[in-house]
């Protein structure tokens, strides 16, 4: 049996095909925009992945001790989907689960926001 305690995250992770690092040359204030060829959302945060791989090991009995938002459903089921037990979830009826925006450029550099 695995108790995992730890983040609950909706990751949104674009791509970008140029070079952050161009971008911020020769300038000591940034104000940037880029065009995301690819964008989508993942579910994450440090224990909803933990949980997962445990579950594609073939681990059974995997709880969850974390916190999440009014938006949790869809993450939830995914969840159940593996067997994994959500009983121990905190829900926060007027917050947000946790969200990390990650972009990523050509060269795999990372910006990230949470």
């Amino acid at each position: 049996m695995f108790l995992i305690s730890g983040s609950l995250a909706f990751d949104e992770i674009g791509e970008f095909d140029g070079r952050f690092a161009k971008q911020f040359q020769n300038s000591s204030k940034i104000s940037a925009a880029f065009v995301l060829q690819k964008s989508r959302r993942e579910f994450g945060g440090t224990a909803g992945n933990i949980a997962f791989s445990l579950a594609q090991l073939g681990e059974k009995e995997i709880f969850l001790k974390a916190t999440a938002g009014d938006d949790f459903e869809n993450y939830e089921k995914h969840l159940r989907k593996f067997g994994i037990s959500t009983e121990f979830v905190e829900i926060f009826k007027t917050e947000k689960t946790a969200q990390c925006q990650i972009f990523n450029d050509a060269e795999k550099n990372q910006i990230l926001f949470f």
